[in-house]
Parts: structure tokens; sequence; C-alpha cells
């Protein structure tokens, strides 16, 4: 299971950094851990303002990151001398003393079953274990610059992580359903560009007799009939038809009928990653120019 960090840790974490070092230094610290926040986050940046006001916007952020990547972040925070240094400096931002800071951060990791290890500098959950890393890429890679897709790419991440293949089934068929379904929304409105209702455009993704999206073949079956709508990227649009089906599938077999518990390879022969390369094309182009 991943971790779970309440708002405030990840709040405390942004001000400390922030305050000993910049916005842009905190920025490139955080893609030097593998977290790419857009250099837009933090426009129009008042440094008091922001430092005496309540935000959430980072630690909202991070929940879309996979908990595996929480330890350096968090390692590099704790155990930095210029931060800890800040537990004795009196300097404010109108009231909000930095000295009650660190203290504050350290709290709050304990009272999240997080054991600090000054020795060896490490973070420990409290059984003893280190918290799970990885130096490797994601097993999906970019992002959707959309929340609740990102979620569910974080999630299928952490599962992977942890060994948890048939949830990376499940949620990768979810996630490539939803993504084809905002293609449809997008691509196929259901209003046209007078406010007019199109049921023919409406009817390729949703059931109006049943009052639910499509069932996930007939999203494909659709996409790939419609794929002359998409011009320029009909083959892409036909490529991702022909590497879901099967995967959509052995997803189903898997899940309605418990087929077979899959493993590590299992899910590797399964071109997830290709698949969702491809749907990130799709996406970013027709749903997040």
């Amino acid at each position: 299971m991943g971790l779970v960090f309440n708002n405030k840790i990840w709040q405390l974490v942004e001000r400390l950094y922030i305050h000993c070092y910049s916005v842009d230094e905190f920025i490139n610290f955080l893609k030097s851990k593998e977290v790419d926040i857009k250099n837009n986050f933090y426009s129009n940046f008042d440094v008091y303002v922001f430092m005496s006001t309540e935000t959430t916007d980072f630690a909202r952020f991070m929940q879309n990151i996979p908990s595996y990547r929480y330890l350096s972040i968090l390692e590099a925070i704790v155990f930095d001398d210029k931060i800890i240094a800040t537990a004795s400096d009196n300097w404010n931002y109108y009231g909000k003393y930095i000295k009650n800071w660190y203290p504050e951060l350290i709290k709050e990791l304990k009272n999240s079953n997080i054991i600090i290890d000054e020795q060896n500098k490490k973070l420990k959950s409290e059984d003893g274990e280190f918290l799970a890393s990885s130096d490797s890429l994601d097993f999906l890679q970019y992002g959707f610059n959309d929340s609740f897709l990102d979620y569910i790419k974080k999630e299928i991440n952490e599962s992977f992580n942890s060994a948890h293949y048939l949830s990376v089934i499940i949620l990768s068929r979810k996630l490539a359903e939803c993504i084809i379904i905002r293609v449809f929304e997008v691509v196929f409105r259901k209003n046209n560009e007078n406010g007019g209702y199109c049921e023919s455009n409406h009817d390729l993704w949703f059931d109006k007799t049943k009052n639910r999206y499509q069932n996930f073949d007939t999203l494909l079956a659709n996409l790939k009939d419609n794929s002359p709508s998409f011009q320029e990227d009909k083959e892409l649009v036909e490529e991702i038809c022909y590497l879901i089906k099967p995967f959509k599938d052995e997803a189903n077999k898997i899940v309605h009928y418990d087929y077979k518990k899959p493993n590590e390879d299992y899910v590797k022969q399964r071109s997830i990653p290709d698949i969702f390369d491809k749907l990130g094309k799709l996406y970013k182009k027709y749903c997040n120019p």
C-alpha cells in the first residue's frame, strides 16, 4: 500500500525549501527527483503573501505522484543543514515564524508513523523497514495534465512497483476506457457549433436507453469505424484500437472469469506502456493541447 501524507507535510516541505533556496530551485529540485512540476505553477509569485497564506495546491499536486517517490524528497528536506537551521531563525512572514516549520514537519512525520533515523539519515516506517523507493522510470511515464487521469496513472505505477499486477491490469483497462471516452466527447461533441443537439455523435459514446456510456467493445468499434474523422491521425487511432482490443479482452477474462493471476512477465507482454504512449499523443492533441 502506498504512503499517504496529510497536506500539512507537503505545505511545510514547500515553504521550507522555497524559503531556504528559491522557487526556481524548488522546481529544479523536484525535477531532479523525477517530479515534474510546471513552471507556471508559481506564476505571479509573491513570497510574503505565499508564506503567510494557507494553500494546498502543492499538496494536492503530490497526491498524483507515486508515493515511492516521496522518500528521496523528504530525506533531502529533513536532513538538509540549511533547512534544519531554520528552527533557530526568528525570521517571519507577516507574523508567520519560520522557526516553527521544521519542528512541525518532524512532528507531522512522526504522527504519520515515520521514524527519523538521524545516524543513517534515513526515513523508516514504524515497523523499521525503509520506505520503498525506485530509481527506475515509472511503468507509465507520461502524464495527462488531468487530475483524474493522472491519479489513475499514479495508482497503476504504485501497483506495478508493489507487484500488485492484477490491479495494474484492472486500472489500465479503466484508464484506457476513460481516455477514449474523453476523446469521443471532444471530437464527436453531442452539441454542434450552433448549440444544437447532434444525436449521431452522442450515440457513438453514450447509450441513452441505459443512461450510461457505451461499453468498451462498442467504444472501440465506433472509434475504429470513425478513424477517418481524425484525418492525419487515422493510422494512430487504428493502431490504438489494434493494441487495446486484445488487452481489453484478456483483462475481461482475468476480472470476470478468474482466468489467471498475472505476474510481472505477463503484464510486460501486454504492451501497456506502448498503449498509453499512443493514447497520450491522441489525448494531448485533441483534449489537452
